[in-house]
C-alpha cells in the first residue's frame, strides 16, 4: 500500500474517532465540545477522504 493511501487511512481513523467522541458528548451527555459548524467540517472532511480511499 502506498504511503499516501496509508496517510489517508490514518486520517480517516483519526476523524472517525473524533466524530464518535463528539457524537457521544452531544447526544449522550448533552455537552457538546465543538460547534455544529465545526462538527460539519469534520464530517465533510471524512466523507471526502473516504471517497479517495
Amino acid at each position: 500500500m502506498s504511503t499516501k493511501k496509508n496517510e489517508i487511512i490514518n486520517k480517516i481513523n483519526q476523524l472517525t474517532k473524533k466524530i464518535i467522541e463528539h457524537n457521544e458528548n452531544y447526544h449522550t451527555y448533552d455537552n457538546p465540545k465543538i460547534s455544529d459548524e465545526e462538527y460539519d467540517a469534520l464530517y465533510s472532511e471524512l466523507k471526502k477522504l473516504k471517497m479517495l480511499s
